[in-house]
């Protein structure tokens, strides 16, 4: 090879070692302050930081699984009421009974209460239970067929139970009849027995030979209503309803005249309860205690000698109603003044509003 070989061998080998040097040069690293200014921008950015939240709580959900799920902050503040509220309520627990103290087989118990449906016991057959119930004072009422329903009042305690309400079932009276018109027995007409001792009143029909019957029904004065299409509706008082046996009380209707018309036997007195006392809401004109001078406002007081402030206002309607034909005395106040009036049942009728 000669010199002048050598020399162009030795430029193209130092040419390509200066190509390679320059391809793979590292890249050039920006002053320390250029540096610090991209990062601030791209912690200081608004935007940016929205961004990445909204994608956060989207996929929060979907993440977090098990056990470890999320639950709302409402939820976890409404728990503790919750609960509160669970371990104040209280329970009550006992047995219906009948007067031989056995337990009562398919009785029904309920926990009346001031707002809502009734709460019904778990009865196992011999024993019931109620609850979980707020505390307070509740009226228990307990029935089963062909006895006569009671109603207690009791206090449920604060996170505990009382367990020895005993609730005990009379045997019950029967009352039963027959409902005729001209002879003839009225069909489908509607019976409705109240008495004084008896939350509810017993409604019935007769059947295809005028005949009804009450099972069931407690101790107690009471006074039937028969309604029938184109008769005149009675209310017949003066029941007497021993705590077993059978009462027969045969009712006879009369066409109505034009409106339907209401016999009521009684001294023509209608009442309603009233701040603690009992107060004469109106007097039928020609009516027994109409022609005493009593007078619609007065406070009615006693009604042959039981007090009527303790008794409710169908209760004390009932008593007014009395026997056919007997004779009761209202003490009652007007002008202030205590009045004492002897008065004849009668049988008065008027028109229904």
């Amino acid at each position: 090879m000669t010199r002048r070989h050598l020399l162009w061998f030795g430029a193209l080998v130092l040419l390509t070692a200066l190509v390679i040097v320059w391809v793979l040069r590292p890249e050039p690293v920006p002053p320390k302050a250029e540096v610090a200014g991209k990062a601030s921008e791209v912690k200081d950015d608004p935007l940016d930081h929205l961004e990445v939240e909204s994608q956060r709580r989207a996929l929060a959900p979907a993440e977090v699984k098990g056990p470890q799920a999320r639950v709302a902050p409402s939820q976890i503040a409404a728990a503790p009421t919750e609960r509160a509220a669970v371990l104040d309520d209280g329970y009550v627990s006992g047995q219906v009974l009948d007067r031989h103290g056995k337990p009562i087989s398919g009785a029904v118990v309920q926990l009346l209460r001031p707002q809502g449906t009734p709460l019904p016991a778990v009865f196992d057959g011999t024993n019931f239970r109620i609850g979980p119930v707020h505390p307070g004072s509740y009226d228990v009422t307990a029935s089963a067929a062909d006895r006569a329903s009671v109603t207690v009042q009791v206090d449920v305690p604060r996170g505990g139970e009382r367990r020895d309400l005993m609730l005990l079932l009379q045997d019950g009276a029967t009352v039963q009849g027959k409902v005729t018109a001209q002879g003839k027995p009225v069909v489908g007409a509607i019976l409705t027995l109240t008495t004084d001792t008896a939350r509810q009143p017993w409604q019935t029909t007769t059947n295809e030979n005028g005949e009804f019957s009450v099972r069931g029904v407690g101790t107690g004065m009471g006074h039937l209503q028969v309604r029938a299409s184109g008769y005149i509706t009675e209310t017949i008082g003066g029941l007497s309803v021993p705590w077993q046996g059978t009462v027969v009380n045969d009712v006879a209707l009369q066409p109505a005249e034009g409106a339907q018309q209401t016999a009521e036997q009684g001294v023509g007195i209608t009442v309603k309860s009233q701040d603690n006392h009992i107060e004469i809401t109106n007097v039928m004109p020609d009516s027994p205690a109409a022609g005493a001078g009593i007078q619609s406002g007065d406070r009615l007081l006693r009604i042959d000698g039981r007090a009527c402030a303790s008794l409710n206002s169908t209760a004390v309607q009932g008593y007014l109603l009395g026997t056919p034909g007997g004779r009761m005395v209202i003490e009652y106040e007007h002008g202030g003044q205590t009045q004492t009036a002897v008065l004849t049942t009668a049988r008065l009728l008027h028109a229904e509003p």
